[in-house]
C-alpha cells in the first residue's frame, strides 16, 4: 500500500493543500463525508467551509499555522452532503507533499471526539472503582491475617522476595513488615537445597511449569537481633490465576 492509499484508508478526513490553500489531495473518507464526487472536487480548502468558516480560516487558522507550524483542536463547521454542516475538530501542521511544501489537515467529526471522551471517562471511573474495591479487599485481608498473631504468614514472589507479612511474622522475625518486604526469605531462614532449587526454577519459568509445590519442614530462623530459633515452615505454591502481581508462594512460619 502506497502513502496515498494509506491516507485513503483512514477513518477521518485527510486533506493536503499548498501553503496558499490550493488543494493537493483529499482522501476518500472526506469525499464521502462532504458529499463530493471525483469529477467535482474543490480546488481550494475554503470551498469546503461555509462563509463564517472561510473568514475564520483566513483570519485565525492560516496565520496561526504559518507562525507556529501547527494548529490543534480547532472547532469549525464543514459543508456536508445535502447542504448540511458537519461539526468537525481540525488539526493541521506544516509538512512536505512529495517535494512540495504543504499543510496537512486532519478533520475528525466532533461527535466522535465526544463519544471517545465519554468512553474514556467511563473507563477511568471503572478503574477507580476497581482500585477502591481492591484496596478495601486488601485491608480486609490484612485485618484477618493480622488477627493470627501466633503464626507468621508471608507471601513470596517467584524468586523468593517477601511481598507481604502479617503481624505474626513481625513478632516471630523480630522485624517490622516494611523491613521484611524489602528482603528475601533466604535472608532469614535456612532452607534446604530442594526448596532453593524450586524457588530458582519458579523465577526462571515465571512459575508456569510448577503447578503443585508444597513443603513442610523444621528449620532455623535468624531473628532481626541475630538470635536463632527453631521454626516449623510450611511453603505452598499459589495457582497463578488466583493471584495478583507476582505472588507465587504462601509461607506459614510457627515458632516451635
Amino acid at each position: 500500500m502506497n502513502h496515498l492509499a494509506e491516507l485513503d484508508a483512514l477513518p477521518c478526513a485527510v486533506i493536503v493543500t499548498g501553503p496558499g490553500g490550493a488543494m493537493l489531495f483529499i482522501n476518500q473518507w472526506a469525499q464521502t463525508a462532504f458529499g463530493l464526487t471525483a469529477a467535482a472536487l474543490p480546488d481550494r480548502l475554503d470551498q469546503l467551509l461555509p462563509r463564517a468558516g472561510q473568514i475564520f480560516l483566513q483570519t485565525h487558522i492560516l496565520p496561526m499555522l504559518r507562525n507556529e507550524g501547527v494548529v490543534k483542536e480547532i472547532y469549525l463547521q464543514v459543508k456536508g452532503a445535502a447542504a448540511l454542516q458537519i461539526p468537525m475538530l481540525l488539526n493541521a501542521q506544516q509538512g512536505m507533499f512529495g517535494d512540495k511544501a504543504c499543510y496537512r489537515w486532519v478533520l475528525l467529526p466532533a461527535k466522535h471526539r465526544a463519544e471517545f471522551e465519554q468512553q474514556l471517562l467511563k473507563n477511568r471511573q471503572q478503574m477507580q472503582e476497581f482500585a477502591r474495591a481492591a484496596e478495601s479487599d486488601r485491608k480486609i485481608l490484612q485485618t484477618v491475617l493480622d488477627g493470627v498473631k501466633d503464626v507468621g504468614i508471608l507471601a513470596l514472589s517467584a524468586g523468593g522476595s517477601i511481598e507481604f507479612a502479617n503481624i505474626g511474622a513481625e513478632l516471630i522475625f523480630g522485624a517490622e513488615a516494611q523491613a521484611l518486604t524489602k528482603s528475601r526469605i533466604t535472608d532469614w531462614l535456612s532452607l534446604p537445597d530442594d526448596i532453593l532449587h524450586t524457588l530458582s526454577l519458579t523465577a526462571e519459568s515465571n512459575g508456569n511449569q510448577l503447578s503443585a509445590v508444597q513443603y513442610d519442614i523444621e528449620t532455623e530462623l535468624q531473628q532481626n537481633d541475630g538470635r536463632h530459633i527453631a521454626v516449623q515452615l510450611q511453603l505452598r505454591r499459589l495457582a497463578p490465576q488466583q493471584t495478583l502481581k507476582s505472588l507465587s508462594y504462601i509461607v506459614i512460619v510457627t515458632d516451635i
